[in-house]
């Protein structure tokens, strides 16, 4: 396979996993990247002026302040 046929390959995958999400629009994207893939949406400030994306996807913490370790 090439790289264009595994990622499509990997997003049906990724759409049969959540039909009920991803099947209907509009489609509910923090529903399904919060509870469905466990990620937390964070908002930075100044982040679409200086990236041009509204979010950071990061993944959920174990601790409760939400905070990562490196």
């Amino acid at each position: 396979m090439n790289d264009k046929t595994d990622v499509w390959s990997e997003v049906e995958s990724f759409r049969q996993r959540f039909p009920a999400e991803l099947d209907t629009l509009p489609v509910d994207v923090l529903t399904v990247i919060e509870i469905r893939l466990r990620l937390d949406v964070t908002p930075f400030p100044h982040l679409f002026r200086k990236y041009s994306v509204d979010v950071a996807v990061l993944p959920k913490s174990a601790e409760p302040t939400g905070t990562h370790r490196i």
